[in-house]
């Protein structure tokens, strides 16, 4: 066996070079590598749904502390922020529906990535019907605030129709 002499220190070659045949724990662990890459995948669309979930559980909450304020045809004014809030949440839907989150914990339909054109049009709507609520409630008109919140649910109803499991 060949030995290399390096300041004093002998040093048999067997053990500075090992045998290149891989080790079965060096193959686990690239198995295990490997399998987790893909978990991080089903993670981030696990994150992508739970955060899509939480803005319209938070955009429902809103319109719920609205209903009964337009229902009585109260001071809208104050409502200005809930109103905001709404439409910034509805001017990111379709992003909140990225390609590959349409399995796992989530009512959404595959029509949203099948008919897309269809699905952002739906989306524009709602923002646009938004928006007009958001006119109406800056102006103070409880009316015309309280027929574009109808508007607007009407809005939500249609696109969960098409685009929303029970």
């Amino acid at each position: 066996m060949p030995v290399f002499t390096l300041t004093r220190i002998e040093l048999p070659m067997a053990k500075c070079f090992p045998s290149s045949r891989p080790k079965p724990r060096f193959l686990m662990l690239g198995l295990a590598l490997l399998l987790g890459a893909g978990g991080g995948a089903a993670w981030a669309q696990a994150d992508v749904i739970a955060a899509r979930k939480a803005s319209m559980k938070r955009m429902s909450e809103q319109l719920e502390v609205m209903k009964p304020v337009m229902e009585a045809r109260g001071d809208v004014s104050a409502l200005a922020t809930r109103v905001a809030d709404i439409a910034e949440i509805l001017a990111s839907v379709p992003s909140r529906f990225p390609t590959g989150s349409d399995s796992g914990d989530t009512k959404a339909r595959p029509t949203i990535w099948s008919d897309r054109a269809g699905f952002e049009k739906a989306a524009e709507t709602t923002l646009a019907a938004a928006q007009t609520l958001r006119t109406a409630v800056q102006s103070g008109d409880a009316s015309a605030s309280a027929a574009a919140f109808q508007a607007l649910g009407g809005s939500c109803v249609g696109c969960h129709r098409g685009y929303r499991s029970r």
